[in-house]
């Protein structure tokens, strides 16, 4: 494909998301909560007038989540530049297999009843007129967050990831204007990888990836510290064991894998998606690094998506869409703007 804009001009803002980047992927809806009747896998190489190019992939997760995919990645590079492999992926197709699908097994929490009727499930991010803008943190601003969530003491007890997606639920919510009692719940994913009995390999090929929810008012969030709001997130990650992975592959059998259908998002919620840990800026076809990774498409409002920053290592870009009026009051927002340093 080509597109009639000077990369270079994008590069001057610091490729801030932008409405054209949604051509610059295959991205496909998947009616009605189901994956599996669309591509599994698709690439786009696009041309930008006066030279450079974006390089595009939509995958589905009926292949693989985005952790296999920053691998591949990889590994494709690395085939194009004729150098071995360095990290060969692991198949193993019986890793999460259920042989007989138990009632009494089956849980996952946040499922809305599936015998209510697809027309009152939510099975995706709530659209309209959104914006989208990209946040830089640096690693010292991140260490400032770290340091305001461990209230004193010499070692915060919260990942990076956990103060960020904290520090961005609570201004959101009060970007909103949520009324004090509104519930919102904030989803993220969890990597199974590591944290189950007999843990799989970095390498492993596939989806291990487990969807869990902390759940607020719009009144705590704004009122309670930033350490408060933390450990919700955290709990929400802490609770994503093997008996739970278990208990969603149950689920997941007994319902004809539908798991869109079992979800339901809602304007005062958010999702954080992606992550700093993929090797991202790794990736090299033999022309060096990306200039930039960021997503084509942010899903609906509310999301966030991780992406490591580019030439620091613990700093994040974070790509995130809300509504014209909440992106605005965000943007202006004294209490983000002291901790966020935004290219």
């Amino acid at each position: 494909a080509s597109m009639d804009v000077c990369f270079a001009d994008l590069e001057k803002g610091q490729f801030q998301p932008l409405p054209l980047f949604n051509r610059l992927a295959r991205w496909e809806e998947h009616p009605g909560g189901r994956k599996f009747d669309i591509s599994l896998f698709s690439v786009q190489v696009t041309k930008f007038r006066s030279g450079g190019f974006s390089l595009g992939y939509a995958h589905s997760h009926v292949l693989a989540d985005g952790h296999s995919m920053w691998y591949f990645m990889n590994s494709w590079a690395e085939c194009n530049r004729g150098v071995p492999v360095s990290n060969h992926p692991l198949h193993v197709r019986t890793a999460f297999r259920v042989d007989n699908p138990s009632d009494e097994l089956a849980n996952l929490p946040f499922a809305t009843s599936v015998d209510s009727g697809e027309s009152q499930i939510a099975a995706s991010f709530p659209t309209g007129q959104l914006v989208d803008r990209m946040f830089h943190f640096s690693t010292e601003a991140i260490h400032k967050l770290k340091q305001s969530a461990s209230e004193g003491k010499e070692d915060s007890k919260f990942s990076s990831f956990q103060v960020v997606c904290a520090h961005f639920w609570r201004r959101v919510t009060i970007a909103r204007r949520l009324s004090d009692g509104e519930r919102s719940r904030f989803w993220v994913t969890a990597n199974m990888r590591s944290k189950l009995t007999s843990p799989l390999a970095e390498t492993y090929f596939g989806n291990a990836v487990l969807l869990t929810t902390a759940d607020a008012t719009a009144g705590e969030l704004s009122c309670e510290t930033l350490a408060a709001t933390a450990a919700r997130i955290q709990d929400a990650v802490l609770a994503c064991n093997e008996n739970a992975l278990r208990g969603m592959v149950h689920w997941l059998e007994l319902h004809d894998n539908s798991l869109g259908r079992a979800l339901r998002f809602s304007s005062a919620g958010m999702a954080a998606s992606g992550s700093t840990r993929f090797p991202v800026y790794s990736v090299d076809f033999g022309w060096g690094k990306p200039a930039a990774a960021r997503t084509a498409k942010v899903r609906g409002d509310g999301e966030m998506v991780f992406f490591a920053g580019r030439g620091e290592a613990g700093s994040m870009d974070i790509c995130i869409s809300l509504s014209p009026e909440s992106m605005d009051r965000l943007e202006k927002d004294s209490l983000l703007l002291t901790i966020n340093n935004r290219m």
